[in-house]
């Protein structure tokens, strides 16, 4: 029985996203239940509902007008009109100098190990792990900051944070899912980016105004809605990938729209509307990047996106 439910829970009711993230993602993992729910026109019905949904929070509903901040919170302008901020300076100076020691110690240590330097891949991109007690202090000092930002969106649910590194032995990259112009959602999604060390190699872009939910944005939605554009990669639970041949074909407006974020200082922080177009781009010299993954939706479940809805509707 416990089988059967998860089967059900994972692949019908919901594609279980890394981590158990349960909000609403682009498509099933499984490829049979994506193609049933394309030819059906399910896959068309769930995004349609999910933005109905997600339209009546009142903060995601800034993303379905002209990216007018709907918040009164003016540090969010820019989210809302170009699909991304930047705040320098984000932590206190004393906490950003014991922490960034800590990350620089942390990323040298990998630079210089075995496991780097005998492995035969030129690319790599993968977690660097801390002790609880190693970050504790810094995660809820990031937690606290951010709240101002996100509270509007997703209330007091805590993130989780991810350490992630980059790096290219060689000055090469391979054409991964991530160096592709990608969304991560069919519907309102943020997403938190904190540079402990700065980065100026394989700099994140993103393309301003894509996040804005209308026509335009609808189009390559469907596009990356698509079971022909996908391949399976892998045993894990995200088996879906885009196939290594297959890019979004951009507009020449979306190519006029590319921001480079480079050269962004240590201690910047990144907030960004991922249902917009982004990607990392790909390495062109040797070098490597470090930042921090910070998401809300690991806690922030569509069962949440509901009753934000619900709880509007009852204050209206």
């Amino acid at each position: 029985m416990i089988a059967l439910k998860n089967f059900i829970k994972n692949f019908i009711v919901y594609t279980t996203w890394k981590d158990n993230d349960q909000y609403p993602s682009l498509i099933y993992n499984n490829s049979i239940f994506q193609r049933i729910s394309e030819w059906s026109g399910f896959s068309w019905l769930r995004v349609k509902f999910w933005n109905f949904i997600a339209k009546k929070n009142k903060a995601f509903k800034g993303f379905y007008s002209d990216g007018i901040n709907p918040t009164g919170n003016k540090r969010l302008d820019e989210l809302f009109s170009i699909g991304f901020l930047i705040e320098e300076n984000f932590l206190t100076e004393e906490t950003f100098i014991k922490y960034q020691d800590i990350f620089q110690n942390k990323v040298d240590n990998y630079l210089n190990s075995n496991e780097y330097l005998d492995s035969n891949k030129k690319q790599i991109r993968i977690q660097l792990d801390f002790r609880p007690n190693e970050v504790k202090e810094f995660e809820d000092e990031m937690t606290r900051l951010m709240h101002p930002l996100v509270h509007e969106f997703y209330g007091n649910t805590r993130p989780i944070f991810r350490y992630e590194i980059d790096a290219s032995k060689d000055g090469t990259d391979y054409r991964s899912a991530f160096s592709k112009w990608h969304i991560d959602r069919p519907l309102p999604s943020l997403k938190v980016l904190y540079f402990p060390l700065g980065v100026n190699a394989a700099p994140f872009s993103y393309i301003k105004g894509s996040h804005l939910i209308n026509k335009q944005w609808q189009g390559f939605e469907s596009f990356f809605r698509s079971i022909k554009n996908y391949s399976k990669k892998g045993n894990s639970k995200k088996t879906l990938m885009l196939a290594d041949n297959v890019e979004l074909p951009l507009t020449d407006k979306l190519k006029d729209n590319i921001v480079e974020l480079n050269n962004l200082h240590p201690n910047t922080l990144y907030l960004g509307a991922h249902q917009g177009l982004h990607r990392k781009k790909p390495f062109e010299e040797r070098g490597y990047r470090f930042h921090l993954s910070i998401e809300f939706t690991h806690g922030f479940s569509k069962y949440n996106l509901i009753s934000s809805a619900l709880n509007r509707q009852s204050r209206s």
